[in-house]
């Protein structure tokens, strides 16, 4: 039988390298900044912690929708604040700089991966004519 309700589901769509990337950072940078001394914990780590959530929910949008444009400016303009706080974060004494280069490696890592990901969707071979859905 071919019918395609014995098919069953199909399998699950793997997920993209910088979505794993991004979320082991955001759990690491969520850990340390729950550990921020109390005078930057609720300016600096809260404003790191949400930078690195917003990036990994932009980069969510982005890897399972058609349209990934306005997601992956999303994530890359997170991915540039982030790194910002980051390096605060270690001027301040919060981040070791021990610490510091272990998250400036992924940090880097994932952002030439949107770099590369930006330039790829500005490609004239991913347009599309009016009225073609991707």
């Amino acid at each position: 039988m071919t019918d395609d309700s014995m098919r069953g589901p199909s399998p699950p769509r793997p997920e993209p390298v910088i979505l794993t990337k991004s979320y082991d950072l955001a759990r690491w940078l969520l850990e340390r900044t729950a550990r921020f001394p109390r005078s930057h914990r609720f300016g600096l780590g809260e404003g790191i912690q949400r930078e690195a959530l917003a990036m990994l929910s932009a980069l969510v949008t982005a890897s399972f929708t058609r349209d990934r444009a306005a997601a992956i400016r999303s994530a890359s303009l997170a991915h540039t604040r982030l790194r910002v706080l980051i390096r605060l974060a270690r001027d301040v004494g919060c981040l070791s700089t021990k610490q510091y280069v272990f998250v400036i490696e992924p940090m880097e890592e994932v952002g030439r991966m949107l770099g590369g990901w930006s330039r790829s969707e500005r490609e004239p071979s991913n347009e599309r004519p009016p009225g073609h859905a991707r």
